[in-house]
């Protein structure tokens, strides 16, 4: 008995003093896009129709341009709203991130980008974003200002956090992201730890 419980009190010592050595590892996941190539169709979880110029979109629906025209040399993402005597539709642009499966899910987030306001006078230039944890149910709409935004992405159970954005009449540019997931304790954390509960029960079994 006096020799589990020595081997016991010399476990949750060794425990006590390496615990505050080891940290719970924490998974990040980066991400970038300045609109220099076309990764939009397949990085977005929705969005509307995509245009990578120079082509005129043939139907009267809103959309996505990727166009250098008015910011040479650097490409952007144009949010083009269709506009009739009925009214106006936004065109729209859906992520979840990570992009892959890596997280058990997302316990804060850093949405980035840049907006830029159209020149036209009739362009009226608004954009907003809405977030989501499992893309179904989201926030209000939140508007986004022209230059650079910043916004706080929803934690999530689910291994993907969601944003939207909503607009017409801008371009966004710089676009970047990072997600970070729930700590994960480290093998040697766990090995203490195990140590630990074997000691408190070889003492039990020399009783």
């Amino acid at each position: 008995m006096k020799r589990g419980i020595k081997i016991t009190f010399m476990l949750a010592a060794v425990l006590f003093v390496t615990s505050s050595l080891v940290r719970a590892e924490i998974i990040t996941w980066d991400y970038e896009d300045d609109f220099s190539t076309v990764k939009v169709p397949d990085d977005s979880y929705d969005h509307v129709r995509v245009y990578t110029g120079p082509e005129i979109p043939p139907l009267p629906l809103p959309f996505l341009l990727y166009t250098n025209d008015n910011f040479d040399p650097a490409w952007t993402l144009r949010f083009a709203r269709y506009e009739d005597i009925h009214g106006s539709e936004d065109a729209f642009l859906a992520y979840s991130f990570p992009l892959d499966n890596i997280l058990d899910g997302v316990d804060s987030g850093i949405f980035e980008v840049d907006v830029i306001y159209g020149t036209s006078p009739m362009a009226s230039p608004y954009i907003s974003y809405e977030l989501s944890e499992g893309g179904i149910e989201w926030t209000e709409p939140v508007a986004l200002v022209e230059g650079h935004n910043q916004v706080s992405l929803l934690p999530s159970t689910d291994p993907y956090t969601y944003i939207k954005l909503t607009g017409g009449g801008v371009f966004i540019d710089n676009l970047s992201v990072t997600v970070s997931g729930p700590e994960i304790p480290e093998p040697a954390t766990i090995c203490l730890v195990g140590a630990g509960f074997a000691g408190i029960i070889l003492s039990r079994k020399e009783r």
